[in-house]
């Protein structure tokens, strides 16, 4: 943590002693900046989200260790969430196209494609020499969304289905991919399975509704 980060330090420190029921001190606070200036106020205000929605005991305030474990625990999950939703992304890119909607069970990779211009664009665009730069963004991208509410996912709507509403094509909206899976055994079903689904397919029928998806 950088000097500047102090406010946001104090702040979430305030926080968990509200949560647990056990105030800070000026002089712990300091105590405790001084031993977890290491971490990034980031990774600091994850970890005590992360304790104050899993930490069953009440009235002692979270050791330095515990905090550090939380950061760590908080670090690695999302880490391992990004790579995850990365993957996915590119099978879905290289496996299936711009020409089929897609629906992706985690629905992080949703807003991110919407900012990028959105599924056909980014994917239609995005060259193999550029993906490394994506990446990066990707990261940020997902990292700043996992830590807001939203709301219903935007869709990625893929070629087929763009032309054939647009054309009044109704009955021949083939059905949207979905894609799940692990590292290694990522699939893409004929029929979407999460709870995740009935919101991107309402936010598509309202999208349709408000004719936004004219050319």
């Amino acid at each position: 943590m950088k000097p500047e980060d102090r406010e946001r330090f104090a702040m979430a420190m305030a926080i968990m002693g509200e949560a647990f029921q056990k105030k800070p001190s000026d002089t712990m606070t300091e105590v405790y900046w001084r031993a977890l200036v290491g971490l990034s106020v980031e990774a600091f205000e994850r970890a005590s989200l992360n304790l104050i929605n899993t930490r069953k005991i009440t009235g002692t305030f979270p050791l330095v260790a515990e905090i550090r474990e939380a950061a760590q625990n908080t670090t690695e999950s999302l880490e391992t969430r990004i790579a995850i939703a990365w993957d996915m992304l590119i099978y879905a890119l290289k496996s299936h196209g711009t020409d089929e909607t897609i629906i992706f069970d985690d629905p992080l990779i949703h807003y991110i494609l919407k900012s990028w211009g959105g599924w056909q664009e980014w994917g239609n665009s995005i060259l193999t020499k550029e993906l490394k730069w994506a990446r990066k963004d990707f990261e940020a991208l997902y990292l700043a969304y996992s830590q807001t509410k939203l709301g219903p996912p935007p869709p990625c709507i893929g070629f087929h289905e763009h032309n054939n509403r647009i054309r009044g094509y109704d009955a021949f909206i083939p059905e949207p991919i979905y894609i799940t899976g692990k590292p290694g055994n990522f699939r893409g079903l004929p029929r979407p399975k999460s709870s995740e689904t009935k919101q991107i397919e309402d936010s598509v029928a309202a999208l349709i509704k408000e004719k936004e998806l004219r050319p």
